[in-house]
Order: structure tokens, then C-alpha cells, then sequence
């Protein structure tokens, strides 16, 4: 086939996933001959908030991370490069508790993600907070991961970058736990609410499909626990993606006015956790925020 854009078939590819530490590193070799450099950034999602106990409304759902892309000459990077990938926020898991936020990916050029100067890229400036418990007010949806900028890291100046915010999770009232929209911006969501009560059992939010993205369940009335997020690829796959990227947070648990409500569903790869359901006694579990990932191409 004839290259009319001299682009060089040496293509390398390499998926840096979290190994489970907010604060570890890995390492990353720029190829011989590269020319240009594409990076991509997602930061963990926050998990779902709980519910205090005999309250009537329901836990918010995570936010999601930040997407921020750059791409940059190879000649105008070091040789290597240092690769934090964010850790996903734990749901709720106590009375009252607010989920917890997601940590940023990072991409620097020394292990430090304190010094602007050295950071090349991060997948935002804030990372994916966790949803907020329900209790006597609304269970707020955790806010989506803020837009990355230069005076975050300033060597992404060297290159072309775009970066695009977070979306909120869920807010969880009385009824119905908030759905939340698939594809609504980005290819990731925040988690959905979990339901409240009132004289009645209610189901948890969903996490609405669109086109190959399937609709995520909430728990149905009573103890039921919300689906876990949708993932068009496995993480083995990133490689070489048959479908399209893209990731959802869980759904919400359900209500129960008599007993426990459900667990939040976790979120896949930068999206948020659901929130739990409303019980009469007990406590569920938030859902967990999906972790992170840093793609880098080389042309």
C-alpha cells in the first residue's frame, strides 16, 4: 500500500495500568527513531457514597476522571519517562461517609509529581471526588475530574494538548436514585445515585446505554445491589482495540424500608462508583471508583 504521508510503520504502543499504589512509578523507553509522541491520561474515578443509617436519601455516585491528550515531537522529550497512574476512591463503607476521591495520572520526566516543571502531563488539575453521603440532605454526586493546564505541567506547552473535564455522578434524594447518561461527553460517566425511601422501597439509578454501550441496572427495591460499569475492551486488549474505548461508573444500590439497602456497583477505568441505597438499618457499600490508565503511541 503506498504511504503518501511518509508516516513510519514502526508504530510502538504501550498501556501503563495502576499496579495498586497511588505513589508508585513505572518506567517508560522512548524507541529509537521516533518521531512523534501521542499521550493519553485518565485518573481513578471516585467511589459512592453511603447512607446514614435510617435516613431516607440515597448515596451519590462518583465522578469521573478527566481525559487530557498531548502530542509532541519525540525529539523535544528525555529518553525516559516516569508514569503514575491514578488509583480508583473506595466507596463508603461506614455510616454517613462520603466516597473518596480518585488520584491523577501523571507523566513526568522525574519521579515527582509535586514540581510543575518536571510534569510533561496529567490526566486534570483536580482528580474525580467521591460522592457524598445521603442522610437528612440529598447524597450529592461526586464532581468530575477539572481540565488539566500549563501551569499544572508546563513541558506540555512543548506539544499540541487537548484536555476534557470530568462528569459529576448521581445525586441521590427520596425516590428513584439519579440515572446517569452514557457517551453524554466523554467515554467515561460518573456512578449512579442510590435510592432513597419514603413509605416505600425504590429502585437505584442507572447508567443510561447509547449505541454499543448497554444500559447498567440499579438495584431494584430492597436490598439489591447496582450493576458494576460497562467496558468495551478488556485491559489486555488495549493493545490492539477491536471497539472503541469506553468505560462506565456502576450503578446505584437500592432502597429498602425494611433492612440494609444495596451496594453501589464499581465503575470500569476512570469512571465512578454508585451510591448505596437507603435502609432502615444497616449499611451497604459505595461503590468503587475505576483506577486509571496512561496510553503512550510513538510514530
Amino acid at each position: 500500500m503506498l504511504d503518501l504521508f511518509d508516516i513510519p510503520n514502526n508504530l510502538s504502543h504501550k498501556v501503563f495500568f495502576t499496579n495498586g499504589s497511588a505513589e508508585a512509578w513505572q518506567t517508560w523507553t522512548k524507541p529509537r527513531n521516533a518521531k512523534f509522541i501521542f499521550m493519553t491520561a485518565i485518573g481513578g474515578g471516585g467511589g459512592g457514597g453511603t447512607t446514614t443509617t435510617g435516613n431516607t436519601r440515597g448515596g451519590g455516585g462518583g465522578g469521573s476522571s478527566s481525559i487530557t491528550k498531548l502530542m509532541v515531537p519525540a525529539n523535544l522529550i528525555p529518553d525516559i519517562l516516569y508514569i503514575q497512574v491514578g488509583v480508583g476512591g473506595a466507596g463508603g463503607s461506614t455510616s454517613g461517609a462520603a466516597g473518596s476521591a480518585g488520584t491523577l495520572s501523571y507523566i513526568s520526566v522525574f519521579p515527582t509529581a509535586s514540581i510543575a516543571a518536571n510534569i510533561i502531563l496529567a490526566s486534570g488539575t483536580a482528580a474525580a471526588a467521591g460522592g457524598t453521603a445521603g442522610g437528612a440532605a440529598d447524597g450529592t454526586g461526586g464532581v468530575g475530574g477539572t481540565v488539566f493546564t500549563t501551569t499544572s505541567g508546563i513541558l506540555a506547552s512543548l506539544g499540541l494538548f487537548q484536555s476534557t473535564a470530568g462528569v459529576q455522578g448521581g445525586t441521590g434524594s427520596t425516590g428513584t436514585g439519579a440515572s446517569v447518561v452514557a457517551l453524554a461527553s466523554i467515554p467515561l460517566t460518573g456512578g449512579a445515585a442510590g435510592a432513597g425511601r419514603t413509605t416505600t422501597s425504590s429502585a437505584g439509578g442507572n447508567i443510561t446505554g447509547a449505541g454499543i454501550v448497554p444500559t447498567i441496572s440499579g438495584g431494584a427495591a430492597g436490598a439489591n445491589d447496582g450493576e458494576s460499569g460497562f467496558m468495551s475492551i478488556r485491559p489486555n486488549e488495549m493493545v490492539s482495540q477491536p471497539e472503541p474505548f469506553i468505560s462506565t461508573g456502576g450503578a446505584g444500590g437500592g432502597s429498602n424500608t425494611a433492612g440494609n439497602g444495596g451496594n453501589g456497583g464499581n465503575g470500569q477505568i476512570g469512571s465512578g462508583g454508585g451510591g448505596t441505597g437507603s435502609g432502615s438499618t444497616g449499611i451497604a457499600v459505595g461503590g468503587r471508583g475505576g483506577d486509571g490508565v496512561v496510553i503512550i503511541t510513538c510514530y
